[in-house]
């Protein structure tokens, strides 16, 4: 985020030194490919471990657990200005970065002290049976 908000602001920079009149800027699509590949890796990483992660919800849960973070997404699309050139978009991705970097540090903090609930229930003495393995495409 803190990569698209310096691409927006030399976007917007270039888009009011040529002013209004010019409909395409001369600034090339390169620009995207940092932020792109970053959030691209990003993803990958973040939801394969998400997925593993859930495993922990109870039974009843993992569909809705997957299905909020996925929706959670899609309440930026109204912040998005209809002319890109008079919004501050650049502000809403350092919001994000904030976010994202507060976010990893109580993270750091709460894995620091998380046990896995196999662990927990052995500890109890409780010992659960493995969920079958259901192959690909049968359900």
């Amino acid at each position: 985020m803190a990569v698209a908000a310096l691409v927006e602001i030399k976007r917007l920079r270039t888009a009011h030194s040529h002013g209004p009149t010019v409909k395409t800027l001369p600034l090339g699509f390169y620009l995207l490919i940092p932020q792109y590949l970053i959030v691209g890796i990003g993803e990958a990483l973040i939801y394969t471990g998400q997925l593993d992660f859930f495993r922990e919800c109870p039974k009843g849960m993992k569909t809705m657990s997957i299905l909020s973070t996925l929706a959670l997404g899609s309440l930026i699309h109204p912040w998005i200005a209809d002319d890109l050139n008079k919004g501050r978009l650049y502000n809403f991705y350092w919001l994000v970065a904030v976010v994202v970097f507060l976010n990893f540090l109580i993270f750091l903090v709460f894995s620091k002290w998380y046990v896995y609930k196999d662990k927990r229930l052995a500890d109890l003495g409780i010992e659960l049976e493995d969920e079958p393995d259901i192959p690909m495409g049968h359900a």
